[in-house]
């Protein structure tokens, strides 16, 4: 007995520390094989790296002593708001450590937490340790075929943010936000299991919690609860549950409603209304591989299965469901769903394992040979980066410099192309007029601006009246830059140049 419980914890942590593994190796391998003349950035993503400078910047804005969040990546005057606040009391508590560390030992520590929350998510249905561990590590590497065709065909669980786990081992908001996600859910279905309202009341406390992370998770919330409890044969008209249900839904919308608001009053209305394209079916299909075969084999025993299965499948479909409408955040509602996912896959195991160990046993191999792949691959990838001179991963050593020139500086208010500017508010904490295309209020706009500055076709009053309007005191010339043509603006004083970059200063009035 001793023995097998050795065995199950050496296992659960083995399994938990290659999970972290996976997704802070390569950043330290990218660290430690940065080229000549180069600085590294503090990551190494798959996905998404100019998302991780947002959030790093947000750091670097708590360390300033400041709570409430500044939107510095405009450099117009909004109000500081409750967002991000993850990162910003991490500032607040470690204010001399450097914010990419930071970062990443956040990364880390709510790595460990969501794969223990996966755990016990898993354990409550499953009831078996062993089992409910495979599901924990499937959801937590689990992905589809895509490692197979990728990149002649393109595959949802390589390509897309959130669609599997891999970036909430690396986004620790998305890791905290996803486990409030799945208590506010589980939290009602337990209400509905035990009838003690106690369990209502605190599923809603999750759901206004999650507000600051996903409010737009609330659709999910209550379509996946409603349709359950609609299709229970034996509560489809309980006008109490369904109150119950209402009434959380209502408090949370109101909220969600202000929230929005706040949202647009702090600079971050593009946020709020993000616009992304939907994957393809063909996408979605390599996206999750064999578990999407499993989990409709549960759906034609729907009337022979217990309403926890009832429960995950049409959290699963719900899902899919929404994320096929017409609107830019869709795809957001794939997040999180490789969870009942990999907890239906392992309800089919569990009927080999009564029937017939041995196909079990070999079953499970041919699930995890073919849903592994995936995480390994992204690995594999993000160390390869490393060799090559990735901007984001490496930018010359002069950048660096001119972050910390930058640095030591009161003034505020760069204009740089996309890249460095999405930088900058991570390295240096200063506002940026462009510098991402979701953080960036009117991101179309100011883009096209920022291009005829540098192209020079802003006569010198134009051009003089655009950086003081914007309220731009330093202008960055760099590779981005120089494609775009040879400033010439004579109020532009040069105050640190090399052979990469070259930095202005606006004087003049």
């Amino acid at each position: 007995m001793q023995f097998k419980k050795y065995l199950f914890f050496t296992t659960f942590f083995g399994s938990l520390l290659f999970t972290v593994f996976l997704a802070q190796c390569p950043n330290y391998y990218a660290w430690q094989n940065k080229p000549a003349n180069y600085f590294y950035s503090g990551q190494a993503s798959w996905f998404d790296p100019w998302d991780v400078n947002v959030y790093v910047a947000a750091i670097k804005w708590g360390q300033t002593g400041q709570l409430l969040l500044k939107n510095l990546y405009t450099t117009q005057t909004y109000s500081n708001i409750l967002f991000y606040p993850v990162y910003t009391v991490v500032g607040l508590a470690f204010a001399s450590v450097n914010p990419f560390l930071l970062f990443q030992v956040l990364s880390a520590v709510c790595g460990v937490l969501l794969f223990v929350g996966i755990y016990l998510f898993a354990w409550i249905f499953i009831k078996d340790r062993w089992l409910a561990l495979l599901a924990t590590v499937l959801t937590a590497l689990g992905g589809g075929l895509g490692w197979l065709f990728f990149p002649n065909i393109p595959s949802a669980d390589l390509l897309i943010t959130s669609f599997t786990f891999q970036s909430a081992w690396q986004r620790p908001h998305e890791a905290i936000g996803m486990m409030w996600y799945f208590c506010s859910l589980y939290l009602f279905y337990y209400y509905f299991s035990t009838k003690k309202i106690i369990y209502s009341f605190l599923s809603l406390a999750c759901l206004l919690v999650l507000v600051v992370f996903y409010p737009y998770y609330l659709a999910t919330y209550g379509l996946i609860l409603g349709s359950f409890l609609y299709l229970h044969k034996d509560t489809a008209k309980n006008i109490y549950d369904f109150s119950l249900l209402g009434l959380n839904i209502i408090l949370t919308l109101f909220i969600t409603v202000f929230y929005f608001d706040y949202l647009v009053s702090g600079g971050f209305a593009g946020v709020a209304g993000q616009t992304l394209s939907r994957p393809p079916l063909v996408s979605l299909f390599l996206g999750y591989g064999l578990f999407m075969p499993i989990v409709i084999y549960q759906l034609t025993r729907w009337k022979t299965i217990l309403p926890d299965r009832r429960f995950l499948l049409i959290w699963v479909f719900v899902s899919l469901s929404l994320s096929f409408l017409p609107i830019g955040i869709t795809r957001f509602y794939l997040r999180g769903l490789f969870l009942p996912l990999s907890i239906l896959v392992v309800f089919a195991l569990k009927e080999l394992k009564i029937n017939s160990p041995v196909k079990l046993s070999l079953a499970i191999v041919v699930i995890l040979f073919l849903s592994l792949p995936s995480s390994l691959y992204i690995f594999y990838r993000r160390v390869k980066e490393t060799r090559t001179i990735n901007p984001w991963y490496y930018q010359p050593r002069a950048a660096d410099e001119m972050f910390d020139y930058l640095q030591m500086t009161n003034k505020d208010g760069v204009l740089a192309g996309y890249t460095l500017g999405n930088y900058l508010p991570a390295h240096t904490g200063k506002s940026v007029y462009f510098g991402h295309l979701i953080q960036t209020p009117q991101a179309t706009e100011k883009l096209y601006n920022l291009e005829i500055f540098y192209q020079g076709k802003l006569q010198k009053k134009e051009a003089l009246q655009f950086l003081r309007y914007n309220k731009i005191n330093f202008v960055v010339y760099g590779h981005e830059e120089k494609q775009w043509g040879k400033l010439k603006y004579p109020f532009l004083h040069q105050v640190f140049s090399s052979k990469e970059i070259v930095l202005y200063e606006v004087v003049g009035k």
